[in-house]
């Protein structure tokens, strides 16, 4: 759901991201095709558990961030955290 400063941000021409959303994301888009492959193979585990390490990395790096400003809540659900990247203006 965008807000008033994600609003603000992409006006100024900046790329904002719901990282909350974009984890979600991942994860159920995990979770569902994982449910698509019943008989695994060895090398399907192994593709399955090496997006759930890249998934739970992603979530410990912005539980450091929290930490950094800190928030030290370990349940991300409880924020508002949005990326905001823009240009250097050199």
């Amino acid at each position: 759901m965008s807000d008033k400063y994600e609003t603000l941000e992409t006006l100024k021409g900046n790329k904002v991201l719901d990282l909350n959303e974009y984890l979600q994301k991942q994860e159920d888009d995990l979770f569902h095709f994982k449910q698509q492959f019943n008989g695994q193979t060895a090398t399907d585990e192994k593709f399955f558990k090496s997006k759930e390490l890249e998934h739970r990395a992603q979530q410990d790096l912005v539980r450091s961030w929290l930490d950094h400003l800190g928030e030290k809540s370990s349940f991300m659900h409880e924020y508002n955290i949005k990326l905001v990247v823009s240009k250097n203006s050199d």
